[in-house]
């Protein structure tokens, strides 16, 4: 089940170790609209202010085009790729950059077989990235009215066939340079935690609720698998592993951990 913003004020919120700006980045959420209140709607923010930014969602009320914005000093570039009306369908959302500053957007919709695609070249170079936000007000305009659920972070690009395959189910794949993961669902005091180990939380503002219903995607294609982070002691990582569902748990063991591979052998 999804997370849901139906107010003005709720957020999901990380300005300390942002994702790097100046190299690869890829953003992948399924989003859902529930109401279009007005104009430049974003649900997935990578900016750092209103002459640097890097975002997606939606514009021009009263229809929706599913937009990504990209600004640095004051040079707005947009992809546009389609107009969703009165649509309040799910569509997973792909925003990356690469090292040359082209900057990519892709959508789909469940029973897609390919991505809806667009590209643009920053003309003023890499955008700076300082902060990761869900459900934002873009210019204090109108926040976004409508549902989130498996945010995945990449600090590098990926190729339209991986990304389609991540977008299939909420485990990550691709552990490869994979900045934060963010199932946002089930339980709203989790709905910031970021399972991919490495610490990153988004905090939450205002009063976020559980939605009913998500995209068509599943969970992970591999659920008799246990994913522990490597290197992590042994008591510590039971503490997380009693906490937590093992599925919640990314990352992946090595030889070094004997411990661990002793005592999940059976789980394996």
């Amino acid at each position: 089940m999804p997370i849901r913003a139906d107010a003005d004020g709720d957020e999901l919120l990380r300005t300390a170790s942002a994702p790097s700006g100046s190299g690869e980045v890829t953003v992948m959420v399924w989003a859902q609209r529930v109401d279009d209140g007005g104009n430049w709607e974003a649900f997935a923010d990578l900016s750092q202010n209103s002459s640097n930014y890097w975002y997606m969602g939606c514009d021009n009320n009263p229809n929706a085009p599913q937009t990504m914005w990209i600004d640095r000093g004051g040079t707005e570039n947009t992809i546009v790729l389609g107009d969703l009306g009165s649509d309040t369908g799910w569509y997973c959302n792909v925003m990356m950059k690469d090292t040359s500053d082209v900057y990519r957007y892709w959508v789909r919709a469940p029973g897609d077989t390919s991505w809806t695609t667009g590209s643009v070249t920053n003309a003023n170079g890499s955008h700076t990235i300082s902060q990761v936000k869900l459900f934002d007000n873009i210019f204090n305009n109108e926040w976004w009215d409508g549902s989130l659920v498996a945010l995945k972070i990449w600090e590098r690009a990926m190729s339209e066939d991986e990304a389609f395959a991540e977008s299939m189910q909420n485990v990550p794949i691709s552990v490869e340079s994979l900045w934060g993961w963010y199932p946002l669902g089930n339980v709203i005091a989790d709905s910031g935690i970021d399972y991919s180990g490495n610490g990153r939380d988004l905090t939450e503002a205002g009063s976020l609720v559980v939605d009913n219903d998500g995209p068509p995607i599943i969970w992970d294609a591999h659920p008799g698998r246990l994913i522990v982070p490597a290197g992590v002691a042994d008591q510590t990582l039971t503490g997380v592993l009693f906490s937590r569902p093992p599925s919640f748990i990314s990352g992946q063991l090595t030889t070094g951990d004997t411990g661990l591979l002793a005592h999940f052998a059976t789980m394996i």
